[in-house]
């Protein structure tokens, strides 16, 4: 007769006791491992789930990896058909596009677009219209010699006429 722990169980009470265990060895993952750990035993089928896991987790990366990749691309590619449209519709240089893209980190301006035409309007203000800059901002008055004789005569004269002109336009 059997003593210990186990004497106080049937026969039958010990089956069903071992094939309660080997239901929750076979659903607990965690309990496999401790018995392999315990016992220095491998169950097979925890080596496949642990291999295939492995396998699982290479793909996944993989995968995540080719679709950081191509996001990456379809950024660049949309990023570079932008600045392309803006260059070529306000006729900018390479150079000028260097500016443009400076420009839109210190001025933190999200659109190439935006900038491309700031950037522009910039450099367009900045420039003379003309050669003759200065003479054209510098006070010149007609050679009238009624002028000088008398300024107030002189002055409803030309009103009158630029009044007429205007009456003549719009009767036009």
């Amino acid at each position: 007769m059997a003593s210990g722990k186990w004497a106080q169980f049937s026969e039958e009470q010990k089956d069903q006791l071992l094939d309660s265990l080997e239901g929750l060895y076979n659903e607990n993952e965690s309990i496999q491992e401790a018995v392999e750990k315990k016992f220095g035993f491998t169950d097979p089928s925890l080596a496949a789930k642990r291999t295939l896991r492995k396998e699982n987790d290479d793909l996944r990366d993989r995968i995540d990896s080719f679709e950081a990749k191509h996001r990456e691309a379809e950024i660049r590619r949309s990023v570079n058909d932008e600045m392309a449209a803006a260059q070529k519709k306000y006729n900018l240089s390479d150079d000028d596009m260097k500016e443009v893209s400076k420009l839109m980190i210190e001025g933190k301006i999200a659109s190439y677009e935006k900038a491309a035409d700031y950037y522009r309007l910039s450099k367009q203000a900045a420039i003379p219209t003309t050669a003759n800059y200065a003479e054209r901002t510098a006070l010149t008055l007609p050679n009238e010699p009624e002028l000088f004789k008398n300024p107030r005569q002189w002055a409803q004269k030309e009103a009158y006429k630029a009044l007429a002109d205007i009456e003549r336009n719009r009767a036009a």
